[in-house]
């Protein structure tokens, strides 16, 4: 049972330091300094949570049970995607069935059609690479992005462009990068203060069939279920409060958000 759900409640499209439009969460745009700020909603953050999984509050006077799910615990990893721990990556022509992965597809629709934009990472994404070659993901988002020049930007409907991009050559890269995000350790996040590979933080990708807001978009559960950086694997066990996992992964001074978290939150602003 999905006990909860967050995620920007708005995404800003900038363009950033490589010259690739990407986008930005809210709670990110409002840290940068610019002299006139885009209009905000009222909240950065968009969240949900299930009233019907048997939460344990802290201060409750019995201790966690086994069927119990720490709301804390949950609140606090939902309100990190919030902050714009997600990617961008995802078939958003074949929810239910993946068979290829693209950042989001941007279009206008037209009155002849529709204009499609291009295909916009989000700035997480920016720092993606596959590994163990260290090759940015970045570069495949580039090579898909070329079907705008190759097939042109007008369609008369979106069922057109979907079957153009389907039997173009920039498909396959999007098979192939379904490939790396169902294959263990083949993508991570390679902070921005250094080029060393092992530093990279390793990516959840042992999940076949590709799974929607569990992929890509959390730490590895086998790698760092035990350790400082527990809060962001795609699993929280209930019966299990959020002091039982910082006992377990020896007390980080830095609290529940782990060095190789503030890595991450730190490298995208």
């Amino acid at each position: 049972m999905v006990a909860g759900g967050a995620n920007p409640t708005k995404t800003i499209a900038l363009t950033d330091n490589d010259g690739i439009v990407r986008y930005y969460p809210q709670a990110l745009v409002k840290q940068l300094p610019f002299e006139r700020y885009p209009d905000f909603e009222p909240f950065d953050i968009s969240a949900k949570f299930n009233s019907e999984v048997n939460y344990w509050f802290e201060g409750d006077k019995l201790p966690i049970k086994s069927d119990q799910t720490d709301f804390i615990l949950i609140i606090l990893h939902e309100f990190i995607h919030g902050l714009g721990f997600v990617s961008s990556w995802n078939d958003f022509f074949n929810f239910a069935n993946p068979q290829g992965l693209t950042p989001v597809p941007s279009a206008d629709n037209l009155n002849s059609g529709m204009s499609f934009n291009g295909f916009i990472e989000n700035i997480f994404d920016k720092y993606l690479i596959f590994l163990p070659s260290g090759e940015y993901v970045s570069n495949v988002a580039a090579k898909i992005n070329t079907i705008v020049n190759e097939k042109g930007k007008f369609y008369q409907t979106p069922e057109n462009f979907i079957t153009t991009f389907k039997s173009s050559s920039q498909y396959q890269q999007s098979e192939m990068m379904l490939k790396a995000a169902t294959t263990s350790f083949s993508l991570g996040f390679l902070p921005n203060n250094t080029n060393n590979l092992s530093e990279a933080i390793i990516l959840e990708t042992t999940l076949n069939p590709f799974r929607t807001g569990s992929s890509l978009g959390h730490f590895d559960l086998k790698t760092y279920m035990n350790t400082s950086d527990f809060l962001m694997t795609y699993i929280q066990d209930p019966g299990m409060t959020l002091g039982d996992y910082m006992s377990i992964s020896g007390n980080y001074t830095g609290g529940p958000i782990g060095p190789k978290l503030r890595q991450i939150l730190g490298t995208m602003g």
